[in-house]
């Protein structure tokens, strides 16, 4: 998609004044089909803004119940079907962001970034342990008190050598922590 414009799709006179499930659905398909025709990325706050709802929780579902929209709105956000409805619009445009993410060459942070803040998208980094001959063997976790402070050092080895001592093996341990 091309960002020739930079302001989202003008909402249509009903702003704010969707009465019913059918008119959010059809709401919610004409902002998709306005980004289309003018070639513009599909976001979260296009898309609140094109159905007039100035409550971002009651829109996303996060707090139905404490809305400065009014009664008949929230009723019409707690229905189902417009729940669900959103969730899918939601996939819609993080689908769209993910695909920009892997087609498009320019705007690759904004793009990570829109999907770290909008989507929980995280980035994942992983460890891997290995004795020197690569085997993954048998690892202890111990938990001392910190190296001295209230005590001596020989006071924390020999806390040290206790614990130890009394460990179990991997092979003891039960399912929810249990020996």
């Amino acid at each position: 998609m091309k960002n020739e414009k930079t302001s989202p799709p003008v909402p249509p006179q009903h702003q704010g004044r969707i009465s019913n499930v059918d008119e959010l659905l059809r709401a919610i398909e004409a902002y998709f089909d306005s980004c289309d025709d003018q070639g513009m990325s599909y976001t979260l706050a296009g898309l609140q803004y094109y159905l007039g709802v100035i409550d971002k929780q009651l829109l996303w579902g996060e707090q139905v119940g404490k809305s400065s929209e009014s009664k008949e709105t929230v009723a019409l956000f707690k229905d189902p079907e417009v729940r669900r409805a959103l969730q899918v619009a939601r996939l819609r445009i993080q689908a769209q962001r993910a695909t920009q993410l892997l087609d498009d060459e320019k705007n690759t942070q904004a793009q990570i970034f829109d999907l770290k803040a909008n989507f929980a998208w995280v980035d994942k980094q992983g460890l891997e342990v290995t004795s020197p001959d690569n085997s993954v063997g048998n690892k202890v976790a111990v938990v001392l008190p910190a190296n001295p402070g209230s005590v001596t050092m020989d006071q924390w080895q020999e806390m040290y050598k206790q614990v130890m001592a009394n460990r179990k093996s991997v092979h003891e341990l039960r399912v929810g922590g249990e020996g």
